[in-house]
């Protein structure tokens, strides 16, 4: 027996020793995946055993849509023979389902692992938590709250909703705050006061809203200002300040303040109001005006804000009494043919203010009013007041009555009445007192209408000092014999006289000239008078007044020129002008008379002293004349 066993050992041993090992490819498992994130995670295997031959590669493989991945899907080497190995994924896409199994090949083939599989991480809302509500107010309020995770996704926009029901969401109110994570704070305005809101704080990121827990508060409720009439004072007869008090503007801002006020008692906002220009609190006044003098008004200071308006207790006052205004009328001035200076002084305004004041003037009424003619100065006047200023438009010779007046509340008052009366045109004037006058207009007519026509003797019509053609004489003194006579009707010249002539010398003329001579017979007797013109370039007067003559001087004057030459003689002075210029004046004794034969151009007496040059416009009064008369004649072309 015990050599039987012998041999079956030996049998079995080298049977062993003779057997073949099989070919078989490596045995591998897969490990579960680790550290899964959004776009990560880890997956990994072993190779317990290499099989016949040694593994050559191992590894991974996965896919996102094979559910048996191989290595003809992605593929992730990591190494070889036996032992764990794993690879880290990357751009994974976000909760997505990927199939996956470890590897390993030999000679032999390829084995797999489990087919095992995973799913990327979701992104996820974010993470708020509403801190808190504070500095609650009227209108306003501050919230503030937190992100503490986006969820994986940026955080696009954040905020707040409010809402006066429960559960606010974005349909709400909403108050945008910027976006990404971290605190965050809004102060809300434009609430209403006395309200119960409800608020969340509110996050959006790629997965969507999420709202933080919810909070209420109540807004303060506004109230009534607290307002306080206070006494007028500097009260007038149509003026008064009234002063009022908010002490508290009931938590708004003042929206208006003022005074209501009437003549009758219980005033309200339906009544005349007075608006502050300012707004806020505290002592405030305004100051009435064109109130009615005599006269009691009762008042109410007020304040109106969000909640509604606010009345102190009624107080009154009286404005004083008023008259009418304290007027005089100026004296006149520069009374002219078509207008006067006059003007009013204005003493007081009799307690109530001037609204109109001026001048009123009428030539029938000789106690004028506003309703005939008036002329308004201003509508308000500053007292005392004194004015003057030029009325026009009048009629000339006229008699005129003029007063000034001042209008107040009360009524109007005049001052006293100035009569007066404008002038008379000096073209009008001039016919007044006009014995003789010679335009030399082509002929030697009288154009006074007294009818003292002259006859002319060899003289030449000529130009005027205007260059108007046959509008004077030249005066040749050939042979003494060029002239104009004239019997002229002097006996209205009896206390004054004045005697006018445009003279143009061209030469010397004969003997010593005359340009004009009114002769007696005989001569030299009283009334002659001889106008004449010398060879040196001067003129003189001999005039015999009463049984003497009086020799007036000589005046120097230029040749070739036209010159303006007028005496006057009102029996006490006379006077010599020049081109509307007083040159002389000399004191006489005796009335002016004047004789009648007048003879221009060369003296009465025949052949004897005739002037050379151009004579115009001889004018002969009873009267004389003014020296405003006179500038009158030597500016213009006088026609009777």
């Amino acid at each position: 027996m015990k050599n039987i066993y012998i041999a079956f050992v030996t049998i079995l041993l080298f049977n062993n020793c003779s057997k073949k090992e099989p070919e078989t490819p490596p045995t591998v498992k897969t490990l579960g995946a680790t550290n899964i994130t959004l776009t990560k995670a880890t997956i990994g295997g072993e190779v317990i055993s290499e099989g016949f031959l040694a593994a050559t590669e191992r590894g991974m493989v996965f896919s996102e849509t094979n559910p048996k991945p191989s290595v003809s899907d992605t593929k992730l080497l990591s190494g070889y023979g036996i032992g764990s190995f794993s690879k880290d994924l990357e751009n994974l896409k976000v909760n997505t389902k990927y199939y996956y199994s470890a590897f390993a090949s030999n000679a032999k083939g390829t084995s797999y692992g489990e087919i095992l599989n995973f799913t990327t991480a979701d992104y996820k809302l974010a993470t708020i938590v509403f801190e808190t509500s504070k500095n609650i107010a009227y209108t306003t309020v501050q919230l503030t709250s937190t992100i503490t995770e986006d969820g994986g996704v940026a955080v696009s926009e954040r905020g707040f909703v409010l809402s006066t029901s429960p559960n606010p969401t974005v349909t709400n109110t909403k108050i945008q705050n910027g976006l990404g994570v971290g605190t965050f704070s809004t102060v809300v305005t434009q609430l209403k006061d006395e309200t119960t809101y409800y608020a969340k704080a509110y996050a959006i990121n790629g997965k969507g809203t999420v709202y933080s827990n919810e909070i209420s508060f109540t807004t303060l409720g506004y109230k009534l200002p607290t307002v306080e009439t206070v006494s007028a004072v500097s009260i007038g007869t149509q003026n008064a300040t009234l002063n009022g008090n908010i002490s508290n503007s009931g938590g708004a801002d003042l929206i208006e303040k003022g005074f209501v006020f009437g003549t009758n008692p219980n005033v309200s906002l339906s009544d005349q109001k007075a608006i502050s220009s300012t707004k806020e609190s505290g002592n405030y006044s305004i100051v009435l005006t064109n109130l009615k003098p005599n006269t009691k008004y009762y008042y109410k200071a007020y304040a109106i804000n969000a909640k509604g308006s606010a009345l102190g207790l009624e107080n009154s006052f009286s404005t004083l009494s008023a008259f009418v205004p304290n007027v005089s009328t100026n004296d006149l001035e520069n009374i002219s043919e078509t207008f006067v200076r006059a003007g009013l002084e204005i003493s007081g305004d009799g307690g109530s203010p001037i609204t109109e004041y001026g001048v009123c003037i009428s030539s029938t009424n000789s106690i004028p009013t506003i309703s005939d003619r008036k002329v308004v100065f201003g509508f308000a006047a500053k007292i005392p007041l004194s004015e003057i200023n030029q009325i026009t438009g009048l009629a000339h010779s006229t008699n005129y009555y003029l007063r000034g007046y001042a209008i107040n509340s009360i009524g109007i008052s005049y001052g006293i009445v100035k009569k007066f009366t404008t002038k008379t045109p000096f073209s009008a004037q001039l016919k007044n007192g006009l014995v003789a006058y010679y335009p030399f207009n082509g002929n030697a007519n009288d154009e006074s209408g007294n009818g003292n026509n002259g006859v002319k003797f060899n003289v030449i019509n000529s130009n005027n000092r205007f260059g108007t053609p046959n509008s004077s004489f030249y005066f040749s003194s050939v042979d003494c014999s060029p002239r104009i006579e004239a019997t002229v009707n002097t006996s209205f010249i009896t206390t004054a006289l004045t005697i006018s002539i445009w003279v143009k010398k061209v030469g010397n003329g004969c003997y010593a000239p005359r340009i004009l001579d009114f002769a007696t017979s005989p001569i030299n007797g009283p009334g002659q008078l001889q106008w004449g013109f010398g060879y040196n370039n001067t003129w003189g007067l001999d005039h015999a007044i009463g049984n003497f003559t009086n020799n007036f001087g000589v005046y120097p004057i230029g040749p070739d020129v036209w010159t303006h030459l007028v005496y006057t003689n009102d029996g006490t002075t006379c006077k010599f002008y020049q081109n509307g210029q007083l040159i002389n004046w000399t004191s006489v004794n005796g009335l002016p008379i004047l004789a009648r034969n007048l003879t221009i151009g060369r003296m009465n007496h025949p052949a004897y002293d005739a002037f050379n040059g151009n004579l115009d416009d001889i004018g002969v009064w009873n009267r004389g004349l003014t020296a405003e008369e006179i500038k009158f004649l030597y500016d213009n072309d006088f026609k009777p």
